[in-house]
């Protein structure tokens, strides 16, 4: 990290540049977050209700697809009986499960790492030593550790912060659908 590096220039008009070109490069990431927040924010959102529902209703038709083939195997006394569609629908369902899952924590992930390299420059900067540094520069770092602490992260139109915590919540959300829907078909 640039800023890091800061502490082994000696020279105070380098040392400004370079402060400088830091100061343009974090506010050029936090202007590109605010885009990027305000481009995906609604259709992240969208993206975890689908998977959400996506999750559960691939789950309930496992559960039923699944009981169905093991009473089907256990009169037959066979393996996979080979009807249509039985054996390849459960592939598909779980193979759709994996994708859902890995779509969701692709951009939890994605999340993470922004809000973690947000707030990482603030104990850069902290790490500096710019009590040595005269007044107007450590202003300047000031500014850049308070801006910092800003944080940059990804949202789901402001309902939620998308990092891995979104991603367990999601999880367990599709799971607590579906053992609703499983109590409700089973009670039928």
């Amino acid at each position: 990290m640039k800023v890091g590096r800061l502490d082994g220039l000696r020279d105070d008009e380098l040392f400004g540049e370079k402060l400088e070109e830091i100061i343009m490069m974090q506010e050029t990431a936090y202007r590109s977050a605010e885009r990027l927040k305000r481009a995906f924010s609604p259709l992240l959102l969208l993206l975890y209700g689908s998977c959400i529902a996506s999750l559960c209703t691939t789950m309930m038709v496992l559960t039923i697809v699944s009981r169905k083939h093991f009473n089907e195997n256990m009169n037959n006394k066979t393996e996979f009986s080979g009807k249509a569609g039985g054996g390849q629908l459960l592939v598909k369902m779980i193979v759709s499960v994996w994708y859902t899952f890995f779509l969701i924590f692709s951009f939890s992930m994605l999340g993470t790492e922004l809000t973690e390299a947000s707030s990482s420059i603030a104990d850069a900067v902290y790490e500096t030593c710019w009590y040595n540094r005269p007044v107007n520069e450590q202003r300047l770092l000031m500014i850049v550790m308070l801006r910092s602490q800003r944080g940059a992260y990804l949202t789901a139109t402001k309902f939620f912060v998308v990092n891995r915590a979104s991603f367990a919540m999601a999880i367990e959300s599709a799971y607590s659908y579906f053992t609703i829907l499983r109590q409700f078909f089973a009670s039928h």
